[in-house]
């Protein structure tokens, strides 16, 4: 019998408009009911995913930066590890010479690279997925706002973090460049002390070597003292899995890469489709059984 179920938000929760849909909070509430316990998994600090939490009205466990950070329900935030200073030190500085555009997370503040070229690369990405101006724009807003939003901006992150001595839990790289994105990957290869938790069409997520969302969701289950065949996990995304290996079931969205979906021991609808909210409602009434 389920006892747990474990999320990830972005394409998976949310639909594309960034919203847990009606039907899916249903589902949510009527698991609390049912005293399953739910627990929000994402590559998302947890300081946003408890705003959203928030909104909607949800009260429950959040695993935040692909499991850097964790804050059980009514908890305070717990560190998982850090990227070692002399690491992060090096990958930024290499980042802010190739004026690549990225966030970086830190155990008390996010901060994001300003300056002009900026505005060029936010366009750069936003063309690659729209042919019309009025779509391109608007990816272009949402885009920007979505970086900038709640960020202390700074035009040298590589100097802050030095004399505040900042604690980075997570590297952002947001950028459309194919040769940029290789040269990137190339030369995080010398680093054996970090992890490329997530790769995606224009993003890369680097976290501390120890850090995934398999290594979280293991933390988590030991604290609630709960079996892990006794968990469903559900994502998307190539950070998730290590989710998939370290639950009883696994579970992803039609809009999953193909070779997610092959990974998993069920696929169901698209984020668009609220089959979440569905999925959760018939657990709930199998536990009723």
């Amino acid at each position: 019998m389920t006892q747990m179920i474990l999320t990830d938000l972005d394409g998976t929760l949310l639909n594309t408009a960034g919203e847990i849909s009606s039907l899916n909070l249903k589902g949510i509430n009527a698991l609390k009911n049912a005293k399953i316990d739910f627990a929000i998994i994402s590559g998302r600090s947890c300081e946003f995913l408890e705003r959203l939490t928030n909104y909607y009205g949800v009260n429950c466990h959040l695993i935040g930066l692909n499991g850097a950070e964790i804050k059980l329900k009514n908890s305070e935030i717990v560190t998982m590890d850090i990227i070692s200073q002399s690491t992060a030190k090096d990958i930024i500085t290499f980042l802010e010479q190739k004026e690549v555009v990225f966030q970086t997370f830190t155990v008390d503040e996010e901060l994001v690279i300003t300056g002009d070229f900026v505005i060029d690369k936010v366009l750069s990405i936003a063309k690659q997925k729209f042919n019309n101006n009025r779509d391109i724009l608007q990816s272009s807003l949402y885009l920007y706002l979505e970086l900038f939003e709640g960020k202390k901006q700074l035009e040298s992150i590589r100097e802050y973090i030095i004399t505040n001595t900042k604690e980075v839990l997570k590297l952002e790289i947001i950028d459309s460049s194919d040769c940029v994105r290789k040269e990137i990957i190339n030369m995080l290869k010398k680093y054996n002390d970090i992890n490329l938790t997530n790769i995606s069409t224009n993003s890369l997520e680097i976290n501390s070597e120890k850090v995934n969302k398999g290594a979280a969701v293991r933390y988590l289950l030991e604290k609630l003292n709960i079996d892990k065949n006794m968990v469903i996990g559900i994502g998307d995304g190539l950070n998730d899995i290590e989710l998939f290996k370290n639950v009883g079931k696994s579970i992803c969205v039609s809009n999953a890469p193909e070779f997610i979906q092959k990974s998993v021991d069920k696929v169901i609808g698209t984020n668009d489709s609220s089959e979440i909210g569905n999925l959760f409602l018939d657990i709930v009434k199998e536990k009723a059984r």
